[in-house]
């Protein structure tokens, strides 16, 4: 079973508690309401979360990165495809809209559920047909896409 969608800890993105950057600024514009995610049950921030009718993502612009923290599809079976497929149409919408952003990049872990290592696997294998590629960032491999209307 691919790991369901669900509710963490999240605060509503407002003015007074965090300043959203020009990502969460554009989702915002598009309907998408970004919340702030923490790390479990502390209050240390680790992204945004948005939520889709066929995925929940988790992320942060960093110096222009656009880094993906977590990548769950909200169906199970074939139905995650449509994840895949609507993560894909958001990151080109975004790169065309965000022109600051330079790239976008998530590691791949292993997890313990085989439904979500090959959905992870479809999307990357989905990704490095669109230019995408491998790169050792820190000591991690990374998945890297580029950012091909970056200024």
């Amino acid at each position: 079973m691919v790991q369901p969608c669900h509710l963490h800890k999240e605060m509503k993105m407002t003015t007074s508690s965090l300043k959203p950057d020009v990502v969460s600024q554009y989702l915002q514009a598009q309907g998408y309401q970004p919340y702030i995610e923490t790390l479990g049950k502390t209050d240390y921030i680790i992204g945004s979360r948005i939520k889709t009718p066929d995925f929940e993502l988790v992320y942060r612009l960093q110096d222009g990165q656009l880094i993906i923290c977590d990548f769950i599809a909200c169906r199970e079976g074939n139905q995650s495809n449509r994840a895949v497929i609507a993560f894909i149409k958001l990151i080109h919408q975004i790169e065309r809209a965000v022109p600051q952003m330079r790239l976008v990049r998530g590691l791949q872990p292993e997890s313990l559920q085989p439904e979500i290592n090959a959905l992870r696997q479809r999307l990357a294998k989905a990704l490095i047909a669109q230019g995408a590629s491998w790169q050792d960032i820190d000591g991690g491999s990374w998945l890297v896409y580029p950012n091909k209307y970056h200024k």
